[in-house]
């Protein structure tokens, strides 16, 4: 069984002081994967749960996918949020604003995860947070399936989700940044399930997709339906062809389609080049390649890709001429 911390301490009622499993121990927190809001995960997929969150980090639909942040933060710095009251003339006092649980992270170099982060900036409704901490347990908040009455770990849902811009390193300091993670809910925080899976380690085991950047390379003389497109890796610069030149020289693994109808073109053929980029040949048959309409040239989803032993890896899509 995964190791479920916290539920004896989270359901008792009775104001009893003995400790029993509250008595754990947990280490310091490392990093976080951001969730969709609202997203659980039953206490039945505890035993493997980091298998389930490798295929979520994996997930085609962005929507549905999670993000790990896996960086190791070097320092925490304390951003909580008091409670607000106001207090009538007549004695009565009312809650205007619950105590907030915050944290700012500092993360030194990783210039290029920050530039990747900085898109989820000012996105808090949009994702919920998990925290893991250095011995791969993960800190959530505890739910309850209400038709089962299964257990499930959620995230907290955030008031703040803000990534600062990257600073450059000087003569005396490493280039650093800030991750800013501000709990809405201070019962959320006070309700944590901590879940330590058995098969694997989240730390090093659940890992975000890496984004592929394509690029037309023109070609003299220009022949119809034939592009020359270059697939590098966006942190790190490894070009695709070095890596996976004969997985990615297949025609299943690319997606063509005409950018003003959206309609699939067919793909002929691929093939790796002399020059280390990918010829592309288009159908020009086909009745959506229309002559003065522009190309989009893409990788197929990141299943497809793994099914090729591409794993781990969404390419971005590249607008080309069709004149």
């Amino acid at each position: 069984m995964a190791g479920i911390y916290g539920l004896s301490c989270v359901l008792s009622a009775g104001g009893n002081t003995g400790t029993g499993k509250c008595s754990i121990s947990i280490k310091h927190i490392v990093g976080d994967i951001l969730i969709p809001h609202g997203k659980t995960y039953k206490a039945s997929e505890f035993p493997t749960l980091v298998a389930k969150l490798q295929a979520d980090a994996m997930a085609d639909n962005k929507f549905n996918r999670i993000y790990p942040i896996m960086v190791g933060y070097e320092e925490v710095e304390l951003v909580n949020t008091e409670r607000a009251t106001k207090q009538f003339g007549y004695g009565r006092s009312v809650t205007l604003r619950d105590e907030m649980v915050g944290r700012r992270y500092t993360i030194y170099q990783n210039e290029c995860l920050n530039r990747s982060l900085v898109k989820f900036r000012d996105q808090e409704s949009m994702f919920d947070r998990l925290a893991v901490t250095a011995d791969g347990a993960i800190i959530g908040t505890q739910k309850t399936d209400p038709t089962t009455g299964e257990v499930l770990l959620g995230g907290f849902s955030l008031d703040t989700l803000y990534p600062s811009s990257f600073v450059e390193p000087t003569v005396a300091d490493a280039g650093m940044w800030t991750l800013t993670l501000v709990m809405k809910s201070i019962d959320e925080w006070d309700n944590r399930l901590i879940v330590k899976p058995e098969d694997g380690n989240v730390v090093t085991d659940v890992m975000g997709l890496q984004t592929v950047l394509l690029e037309n390379v023109p070609q003299t003389p220009v022949v119809a339906g034939e592009y020359h497109i270059l697939a590098t890796v966006a942190c790190g610069a490894t070009n695709m062809a070095d890596v996976f030149g004969t997985e990615l020289a297949a025609v299943g693994n690319w997606v063509a389609s005409n950018f003003i109808t959206g309609e699939l073109i067919e793909i002929t053929s691929v093939a790796k080049t002399a020059a280390n980029t990918f010829k592309i040949v288009l159908d020009t048959t086909d009745p959506n390649f229309v002559q003065g309409q522009k190309i989009k040239i893409c990788l197929a989803a990141p299943s497809v890709l793994a099914t090729a032993d591409i794993e781990g890896y969404e390419g971005e899509c590249v607008i080309v001429p069709n004149a």
